[in-house]
């Protein structure tokens, strides 16, 4: 799907803004690193940032953080059905059995297996 607005230049490298349909301004990431194209990373959803300085601050973290190993755009321990997965292994074999199945069947086609935010 196409965007409806062009991004927009913000004075600092690697940043830009994007112009939402309510009004406000969400901050992209043009992030490359090591050899690695991240692509665009929406910054403002991902991390909560609000503003340049916000979004500049996130990107250090974030360049630090690929630089360690950590791939800080897919955690699994985030996801529903991982979660979901951990706790019920934890249970009694009946109790898996059982719940494994009515989450299978009526839980996970209603919520897919989207990622839990964090605070």
């Amino acid at each position: 799907m196409a965007r409806k607005n062009k991004l927009e230049k913000t004075g600092k490298t690697g940043i830009k803004k994007l112009l939402m349909a309510d009004g406000t301004y969400n901050f992209i990431a043009i992030l490359s690193h090591n050899g690695t194209r991240y692509g665009e990373k929406n910054l403002t959803k991902l991390f909560g940032t609000s503003t340049i300085t916000q979004a500049v601050e996130r990107l250090a973290i974030i360049k630090v953080e690929l630089s360690k190993g950590i791939d800080v755009f897919s955690i699994k321990s985030d996801k529903i059905d991982y979660l979901v997965t951990e706790y019920l292994n934890s249970r009694k074999k009946d109790y898996r059995k059982n719940s494994t199945a009515t989450y299978n069947k009526h839980i996970k086609p209603i919520i897919p297996n989207y990622a839990i935010a964090k605070p």
